[in-house]
């Protein structure tokens, strides 16, 4: 008995004490003083030049660890072809490359993975019968 009182006791405890949250938007300026605006026709040449730090003042975001990476291959990916197109412009370069490249390595990964189980597979099989 005193254990469902004990209970008892706990679960009002518990069921009173509820929080009720608010958050306050304070209005934040839109043109923020170092940022420029970013636009899709910069120069690849300019481009390859930007340093992480200067991106994110363009930008107006801090780059994360894998925002960092990517940008890193992405300024070798355009000193590559820099090398054929001089005049490329960075909206040139996504729009020619598209996104074939994802769904090839998409593809290639999946077949990679079900080769992977199959050998696995074989394995454990050849494990428990033996040669």
């Amino acid at each position: 008995m005193k254990f469902y009182l004990n209970l008892f006791c706990i679960c009002c405890i518990l069921n009173t004490n509820t929080l009720f949250a608010f958050a306050i938007c304070k209005p934040c300026n839109i043109e923020k003083p170092g940022i420029i605006k970013f636009s899709n026709y910069l120069k690849a040449s300019e481009f390859v030049i930007l340093t992480i730090k200067d991106f994110s003042l363009i930008t107006g975001k801090k780059l994360n660890l894998w925002n960092r990476l990517s940008f890193s291959i992405l300024k070798i990916k355009l000193r590559h072809d820099l090398k054929k197109d001089p005049k490329l412009n960075v909206n040139d370069y996504f729009t020619k490359k598209g996104g074939r490249h994802l769904s090839i390595w998409i593809i290639l990964l999946s077949i990679v993975g079900v080769l992977l189980i199959l050998f696995l597979l074989l394995l454990i099989d050849f494990a428990h019968h033996g040669p």
